[in-house]
């Protein structure tokens, strides 16, 4: 009796919807490329910066003090970060990932002022050392502030 009172409950069209899979909510064509396109622009930053970044630090690109090329690295590693959160986050408005970078590289920033045994252990690493830092400088949120307009600006251009 109860089950009978449960089927009657029960829709067709509602047993219907759970038994058929729902394709991915992509609503247009026009999303589907918005968001492909957004992916693929966040893949050439974060493949490019890490590059021009490396290639700026370790390779004379930029000749001067050790100011200009610690600013250069913040900079594309800042443009790395913004194109990781392209690929994460396509559907976001852009002030979202915005705010999502500036909060990790704030983060990143003020992590150079602690100082425990761990952690000097593991900038002890190179590549560690390249994505943490080490020593707190406060011209580094200049270049962070810049790598992170210049990253919503390509975004923007490629709209």
């Amino acid at each position: 009796m109860i089950f009978g009172a449960a089927f009657c409950w029960l829709d067709a069209d509602w047993l219907n919807a759970i038994r058929t899979p729902k394709p991915f909510p992509i609503h247009s064509y026009q999303q589907a490329t918005f968001i492909s396109r957004q992916r693929w622009l966040g893949l050439t930053l974060l493949s490019l910066s890490p590059l021009l970044g490396l290639g700026v630090r370790f390779g004379g690109v930029v000749d001067g003090s050790d100011a200009w090329r610690n600013g250069a690295g913040g900079f594309f590693w800042t443009l790395a970060l913004y194109g990781l959160t392209l690929i994460l986050t396509p559907r976001q408005p852009m002030r979202t990932r915005a705010l999502v970078v500036a909060l990790a590289a704030a983060a990143v920033e003020l992590s150079q002022l602690w100082h425990p045994v761990w952690l000097e252990a593991m900038r002890a690493h190179p590549t560690i050392l390249l994505l943490i830092g080490q020593t707190f400088d406060p011209y580094d949120w200049v270049s962070c502030g810049l790598g992170l307009v210049m990253g919503m600006a390509i975004e923007r251009k490629f709209q």
